[in-house]
């Protein structure tokens, strides 16, 4: 028979029956369909009550009160056994036969009204799913960690208490690249950042032929509790982290401790080179069957390096510099990442590298005498620093570079005799302070930075350089200056050779710098046109007049400058 207790799980509008009420509740509260939940009735029902009987009459007899009469309890009749009248009784075979089948039915009865638990009908698994994919529609709304590590929680508090819909793989795997994101910051410290030296390990994106002259140094960014680092949360698209770039923020918060890294460095090497690399986290939903416009979406995760550009530090002067060129570098890198519709949202960069490496270029040095070749050709002045101890360092000068320099505005002047003499002559040692070269190391590299430098200090002279084949005898532009209109222009030329270091037994170049006093002798020397020519110093063009060269200047120096 029918269980009288059993309550309603079919819907009032469509009349789906469920196989239980909270599947029913569950479907009055989508927002897939338009069933809405019957209003409730709140009249009370009226209780029917057993009228009581109407009190015997009294009768009143002679020497008794029949109101202080008690009545007597009625009596169950007590079964019998083999009473014809009542049947069989409960200790006779018969009766619990009878019980037995009376039993069975109602069992039966039961299982026909509410089934058992089992395997769910096709139908049942398409409305699972359905509102699997509702839920999932509406967890997808986040911008945060804290709303993604809420949205977990909620769901395993659901799971935990068994209220959530049976899972197909497909939600299965956005559930656990859900739950990677919430724990994206288990690993961040709380406190500031510090940097640390570690194994130079294999850079999977840039691999290094030789990685022994290199050292690596990681930090990672700490979490968003920390307010110097409250910026570096998720952001969604280009336009919005345009609004707020991480990379110079993050540099200001840990500039002191970069610093101090580079310092370190120093102390090592006399010159370094470094980048600096930032590994940002991103993630994505993507469709798992891309034919499907229904399929539920994954979350996929992906690690990016970001590399700045390779930096000479000569000093630490160049320190502040290379991390505020770095940092636009990198920030320009996950613009790009982030835009042209990749869907990559950055959740957070969450480590910073500094890469050092030894600096082997050329490190100027004591006096070279000037090459046969070269001599013959009558252009050049070799300022002559044989033997001279600078008194800064109390070592040999290397300093040839200032004595060139100081040659050019004595030649200015009018002076024209014995200007290789420059370091020994009290008449030209003024000229050594002519050019201001604060902060240039010494012995100086050909680099181009370090020229642009000096004419950053001096903004009245441009300074190109020139090496020199000697088997060849001929020049070659190795730094050509975009400031070619000013008033003074300087031509060097620089004499490499292969030293071994005696501090670390290896071998590196060095450069012994020269003025050039007559460049048009020693480009066209050998010539038989004797004219005034107009040369390019970038490109080592000539032109009949200085209005085209000026006018070809203008395009020439507009393309790709010359490397250092």
């Amino acid at each position: 028979m029918a269980r009288s207790d059993k309550k309603n799980t079919t819907c009032a509008s469509c009349g789906y029956k469920f196989t239980r009420p909270a599947k029913l509740r569950q479907h009055y509260q989508s927002n897939k369909n338009q069933c809405n939940k019957p209003p409730e009735d709140n009249t009370p029902t009226p209780i029917p009550r057993p009228q009581s009987p109407p009190p015997a009459p009294v009768v009143h007899t002679r020497g008794k009160d029949r109101r202080k009469e008690k009545p007597e309890p009625i009596q169950t009749p007590i079964l019998q056994d083999n009473d014809p009248e009542a049947g069989p009784g409960p200790s006779t075979q018969e009766y619990r036969e009878r019980r037995h089948s009376k039993d069975t039915q109602d069992e039966e009865a039961f299982e026909e009204i509410i089934p058992q638990v089992g395997e769910p009908s096709e139908v049942e698994r398409q409305y699972d799913q359905e509102q699997s994919r509702i839920t999932l529609d509406r967890v997808q709304d986040h911008t945060g960690i804290d709303k993604i590590r809420k949205h977990v929680d909620d769901y395993d508090l659901l799971k935990e208490i068994d209220m959530t819909e049976p899972k197909t793989q497909e939600i299965s795997g956005y559930w656990e690249g859900m739950k990677k994101l919430a724990r994206i910051e288990d690993h961040a410290p709380e406190g500031d950042i510090h940097f640390e030296e570690g194994p130079v390990g294999r850079d999977l994106e840039r691999p290094h032929q030789n990685r022994s002259l290199m050292s690596k140094w990681e930090a990672i960014v700490p979490k968003l509790s920390n307010p110097a680092y409250a910026f570096n949360g998720m952001v969604e698209g280009v336009k919005k982290y345009r609004e707020t770039p991480y990379m110079p923020k993050l540099i200001a918060s840990a500039r002191q401790e970069m610093t101090r890294v580079f310092q370190t460095e120093f102390r090592r090497k006399e010159q370094i080179k470094s980048v600096i690399v930032a590994k940002g986290i991103y993630y994505r939903k993507e469709k798992k069957d891309i034919t499907d416009n229904k399929a539920p979406s994954i979350i996929k995760i992906a690690e990016k390096w970001h590399r700045g550009k390779m930096r000479a530090l000569l000093s630490e002067n160049y320190i502040d510099e290379h991390l505020t060129s770095s940092s636009g570098e990198i920030d320009k890198k996950i613009e790009e990442y982030l835009e042209n519709g990749s869907g990559w949202i950055l959740v957070r960069i969450d480590t910073v590298y500094i890469e050092v490496y030894n600096l082997k270029r050329a490190t100027g040095g004591s006096y070279e005498p000037t090459p046969k070749k070269l001599a013959n050709k009558k252009s050049t002045i070799n300022p002559d620093n044989k033997g001279l101890v600078d008194p800064e360092t109390n070592a040999l000068s290397e300093k040839c570079l200032q004595g060139a320099l100081g040659c050019y505005f004595a030649y200015q002047d009018g002076h024209t005799d014995n200007l290789e003499r420059i370091f020994r002559a009290t008449k030209y040692k003024p000229y050594l302070d002519v050019v201001k070269l604060d902060g240039i190391p010494m012995p100086t590299p050909i680099c181009t930075s370090i020229f642009n430098k000096i004419e950053e200090m001096n903004p009245d002279i441009s300074i190109n350089v020139w090496g020199w084949n000697e088997e060849t005898a001929t020049p070659k532009a190795e730094i050509a200056s975009k400031n070619w209109d000013r008033p003074y222009i300087i031509d060097l030329l620089a004499l490499t050779n292969i030293v071994k270091s005696e501090d670390t037994d290896k071998y590196g170049q060095k450069n012994h710098f020269l003025w050039i006093k007559n460049i048009d002798r020693l480009l066209y020397g050998d010539t038989a046109h004797k004219e005034k020519k107009h040369l390019c110093r970038r490109c080592t063009i000539t032109f009949p007049s200085k209005k085209s060269l000026d006018h070809h200047r203008e395009h020439c120096f507009g393309s790709r400058t010359m490397a250092g």
